[in-house]
């Protein structure tokens, strides 16, 4: 009778190692597949298509083309909201910050997700015929993963005179 109590109750702590083994294993995936979430629960911003006044019929006209001295709009794009952590801009090597309070919340909702960059320019950048410009927008999603999107672009002087800008070059990359 001993020796069936003793393989029984080694039966069971086999059994129980066993069941321990499947359960850390289910842990470790699960921690794994919510990290793979998270980090593609993206949102990001996307530079507006022209901030000139303009008829809805002229739209396509106006597209791409910049006043730089009112600032540039991006608007919140992807799948979820994002949370700005920090940004900043760069202007041919010039390092500025935005001025956008550090946590500010941006929703996919049209009617709040419009974020603008007024840019710092000197009368010597606005004589050249073009500027490069980067944005880094340093995020974070809902889910409280951490990633940066830097904004590659660069603004062609449209007429000598004027205050019309094109936009030529417009990159995004994610780190």
């Amino acid at each position: 009778m001993t020796w069936i109590c003793n393989h029984t109750e080694l039966l069971s702590i086999i059994v129980l190692l066993f069941q321990l083994i499947l359960i850390w294993g289910q842990l470790r995936l699960s921690k794994k597949l919510d990290k793979q979430a998270a980090s593609r629960e993206k949102g990001y911003f996307i530079i507006e298509e022209t901030n000139l006044p303009h008829r809805k019929e002229d739209h396509a006209r106006y597209k791409d083309q910049f006043n730089v001295l009112t600032g540039i709009g991006f608007y919140v794009s992807g799948n979820c909201d994002v949370i700005i952590k920090d940004s900043s801009y760069c202007i041919d090597g010039k390092l500025f910050a935005n001025g956008i309070p550090h946590n500010s919340y941006f929703t996919l909702d049209k009617r709040a997700n419009v974020l603008r960059v007024d840019l710092v320019l000197e009368p010597i950048d606005l004589k050249k015929n073009y500027m490069d410009i980067e944005f880094r927008f340093h995020l974070e999603n809902p889910s409280q993963y951490s990633y940066t999107e830097i904004t590659t672009t660069r603004f062609t002087k449209v007429e000598e005179l004027s205050d019309t800008w094109k936009l030529t070059k417009y990159n995004i990359v994610f780190e």
